[in-house]
């Protein structure tokens, strides 16, 4: 009993110190109440029940964000049931929910693809709402026992509009076991035995509302999310995803036609595998639809190709077969954000991305089947958990790939013409995981598009995973004739230094700022023509903290300007100790007054 009480107290403090974190927004409306209850039954079916409570507050709340409700769900294997729909409005009174105001419709991701025309999503259009009426729903989704029989469910707390009650039940038989995890609250289930079956019971009060602000977090990372399945682990929640025929095919000899048209003996074999990428993105139409819907079942390849549709999973199936058609070896993988990675709870709903691996000269990149993208997926997605997906797959493990620091160095000397025309040459090193390595080896003028406000020859150009080093004659630098003899030019940037918009930036803030660790350095020497000068002031502006350093300096003599950039941020993110003294470092960083130069 002692024990049972500590972790009560200790699961009430942790909620009322997020929701002390949480609740200084002023709000639209007030949820009192939201239930959510799972019943799973004997014969693996189960019950989910939803129920909402909500307060308007003001006119936005029903004329744009909670004047419909929308419930999608598979009449397939889902029934779906209204238990009470109603307004009660600001005098007491009760409006039903009139029949009209219950529309099915096809969900949006489901649009121009025969395949999900059975998809349903119920629009409940909520009726009598005026300043402090209360939306209440009640409904209830039967699911009944298909492919994937298990249970598994993601619940994340936060809501548009902070909640004062949210009750999370789960009633499974006695001799099933249900794994638990809870992010950024401590906070375990209660349970309750009752004859055959055992409750679990989780509940939270007083939560804040979501967080709008840039450059912020992910939502795992910040408010309270359950995770609950009946899977034993992840392990055996992927060997229950692959056990269907679309993970056992490895190849699509419908496809050999196209392939013939796509894939050349005049390309190299990743320009090969970019074009065989981009005929699936550009000719399978892709529906952003949740697996969960269809109870985890894939269409196969070769329904995939012929109805030319699917969602992320499916089009990564097929484009895995046509690249094992075309010679190449690949296969379908799958990432998984860290925070929400556990190989001790299966979860499927955890698979943020799908992906495939293929081997191109002997070296893996893993590729997108939805997005045209310049780098491989392992290096947009460090620190993601990457599991190969196949029914030949005979242990899953996740892989993990590193965040790559951002790192610039460019050096060069201008000269500015008197007919206002400038040319010069640079050299310059860096190291980004958005460098568009892709694009660079299909075509290596693409390097030229690396550095901002300039255009030359490049040369001497090395190419190595995310790192490029290379010279650039510049015959074509960007001036702006002002008339009158003054002309006004830009220093030449990379696309890909630090990108934190400080007009995005408040003064105050509530979560830490996502910006990645990057060491940049500018140096240049401007040649004026004789006779010409800087219009402006010598410089030198320096800001040193703990996660990083600013310099910007600006010498002119004569004719000749020297001006010196850098920036060093040796932090993934901002602590909000640390905010205000990096919003005004980024506001010294893009300061235009330091970026733009006048000369007559």
């Amino acid at each position: 009993m002692q024990t049972l009480n500590k972790i009560l107290i200790i699961s009430i403090l942790s909620i009322t110190s997020f929701c002390a974190f949480a609740q200084d927004t002023k709000s639209d409306a007030i949820f009192h109440n939201i239930k959510r209850e799972y019943v799973i039954n004997e014969d693996g079916s189960v019950d989910f029940t939803y129920r909402k409570e909500l307060e308007l507050i003001s006119n936005r709340s029903f004329f744009r964000d909670f004047g419909e409700t929308f419930i999608v769900y598979n009449p397939e294997f889902q029934t779906l049931k209204i238990n009470e729909s109603y307004t009660i409005r600001k005098d007491g009174s009760i409006v039903r929910t009139p029949e009209n105001a219950f529309n099915e419709v096809l969900p949006s991701g489901c649009t121009d693809c025969a395949r999900y025309n059975n998809m349903k999503e119920m629009v409940v259009t909520h009726t009598a709402l005026e300043y402090n009426a209360t939306i209440v729903l009640d409904y209830t989704i039967h699911t009944k026992p298909e492919f994937i029989t298990n249970f598994m469910e993601i619940i994340n707390f936060v809501e548009y509009a902070p909640v004062k009650n949210y009750d999370v039940f789960v009633k499974v038989a006695q001799n099933i076991e249900l794994k638990e995890r809870m992010l950024n609250l401590r906070l375990g289930a209660t349970i309750n035995k009752e004859g055959d079956y055992k409750t679990y019971h989780w509940n939270v009060g007083n939560l804040g509302q979501t967080i709008s602000e840039s450059y912020m977090p992910a939502y795992e990372e910040l408010y309270p999310v359950l995770i609950i399945s009946t899977f034993k682990d992840m392990t055996n929640a992927y060997f229950s995803l692959v056990n269907q025929e679309s993970l056992k095919t490895t190849d699509l000899p419908e496809s050999k036609t196209a392939i013939a048209e796509i894939v050349s003996t005049e390309k190299s074999n990743l320009e090969n595998i970019l074009s065989i990428r981009d005929y699936v993105i550009d000719y399978i139409r892709y529906n952003n639809f949740s697996l969960k819907y269809n109870n985890y079942q894939l269409a196969t390849p070769a329904t995939v190709w012929q109805s030319r549709c699917g969602n992320e999973a499916e089009k990564a199936v097929m484009l895995a077969c046509m690249l094992n058609t075309a010679g190449f070896e690949a296969i379908p993988v799958t990432f998984t954000k860290p925070r929400m990675h556990s190989n001790e709870i299966g979860c499927l709903d955890v698979i943020s991305h799908w992906g495939v691996r293929v081997i191109n000269d002997g070296k893996p990149l893993i590729i997108s089947p939805v997005r045209k993208s310049n780098v491989s997926m392992d290096i947009e997605f460090p620190e993601y958990s990457m599991y190969f997906i196949s029914a030949t797959v005979e242990t899953f493990r996740a892989t993990n790939s590193e965040k790559i620091p951002t790192e610039i160095s460019v050096t060069g000397n201008i000269n500015i013409a008197l007919d206002g025309k400038a040319g010069g040459n640079l050299s310059l090193g860096v190291t980004s995981s958005k460098l568009p390595v892709f694009s660079i080896i299909k075509d290596s003028a693409k390097a030229n598009d690396i550095v901002m406000n300039i255009k030359g020859e490049t040369s001497n150009i090395k190419l190595s995973e995310q790192k490029i080093s290379m010279d650039l004659e510049a015959d074509n630098i960007s001036v702006t004739d002002m008339k009158a003899g003054y002309y006004s030019f830009e220093i030449p940037e990379t696309k890909y230094g630090i990108n934190i918009n400080p007009s995005y930036l408040n003064t105050e803030r509530k979560t830490e700022v996502i910006c990645g660790k990057t060491n940049e350095t500018y140096k240049y020497k401007i040649t004026l023509p004789a006779g010409h000068q800087y219009i402006g002031k010598n410089v030198e502006k320096i800001i040193d903290k703990s996660f990083g350093k600013v310099i910007i300096k600006i010498t002119a003599n004569k004719n000749i300007i020297e001006i010196e950039r850098s920036i060093v941020i040796n932090e993934d993110r901002i602590k909000l100790n640390d905010y205000s003294d990096f919003r005004e470092m980024m506001i010294l960083w893009n300061n235009e007054t330091y970026k733009k130069f006048i000369v007559k």
